[in-house]
């Protein structure tokens, strides 16, 4: 064991010291327990096999996570945003789908996590809601000419172009309506991916409605080619949940890959949104 028999008494010793009553008894050329000794060694024995048992399930567990797979579904954005940087040693398998096909596979207990806007009732899911997706109008700052506000640059909206994120949503009506305009300019770019509408108003092609959540990335570097103002109420918000599988919820694992997503978040912008 690579430990001499002098260190070995030694250590013995301080055992003794320790208890404050002797645990060894000398016989001949050996030491034995004594009757106390004996009672100690069965409680720290009755400990250590607890432990040994706590390091077995932990290591079991770490296993089972090795051979796991966990489905993570949701829209390419969202999971650019949620899911791209988890660190854990199960084997993630991101899957890009829209809102309805992520609900239909969590009823259908088909995915691990699903993050979608719509609600799903199911015994067999934890629901959070992970963010409210309050809109943000943005425009190239080329565009800003005077405007100190929202209010301001919609009256001359109907001069520039537009991105939307898909026509069935209603946020241009609504914008149309809250600032009482009778013309917008047209829709040049339909696209279901907010990350790419972001990037269309950087390279100052389109104004567009965007929300806050896939901004902070914009705000927290200062981005210079862009305006971004708070609309003067919010534009029909929704919001937006996250569904854990609750028969994984035990796991450490199923934990940890779930607190990363609920952190993945960034603030929202403050109440200075001119930039």
């Amino acid at each position: 064991m690579n430990t001499t028999e002098a260190t070995v008494s030694r250590q013995l010793k301080q055992v003794e010291d320790y208890f404050q009553f002797d645990i060894f008894e000398t016989i001949g050329r050996n030491k034995r327990l004594t009757k106390m000794g004996g009672i100690i060694a069965n409680k720290l024995g009755m400990r250590l096999d607890g432990l040994e048992d706590i390091v077995n399930g932990l290591s079991s567990d770490l296993d089972q996570a090795e051979n796991t797979e966990i489905r993570i579904g949701a829209r390419e954005e969202i999971l650019a945003l949620c899911a791209n940087r988890i660190k854990t040693q199960c084997r993630l398998k991101l899957m890009l789908l829209d809102g309805a096909a992520t609900a239909d596979l969590i009823r259908r207990q088909a995915l691990e996590i699903g993050i979608t806007a719509s609600e799903c009732e199911s015994y067999n899911y934890t629901r959070k809601c992970l963010f409210v997706d309050d809109l943000r109008l943005v425009i190239p700052r080329k565009w800003i000419n005077s405007a100190k506000c929202a209010e301001d640059w919609a009256k001359t909206c109907d001069t520039y172009p537009y991105a939307q994120y898909s026509a069935d949503l209603p946020y241009f009506d609504h914008f149309r309506s809250m600032y009482g305009l009778s013309n917008m300019g047209r829709c040049t770019y339909s696209c279901e991916n907010w990350n790419l509408i972001r990037g269309r108003v950087e390279k100052q092609l389109n104004w567009s409605l965007i929300p806050s959540i896939f901004l902070a990335a914009t705000v927290k570097h200062k981005h210079r080619d862009i305006v971004i103002y708070r609309l003067k109420r919010p534009l029909a918000p929704r919001k937006f949940y996250v569904y854990f599988k609750r028969s994984l919820m035990a796991k450490k694992w199923f934990r940890d890959i779930s607190s990363q997503i609920n952190k993945s978040i960034p603030t929202g912008l403050n109440d200075n949104c001119f930039f």
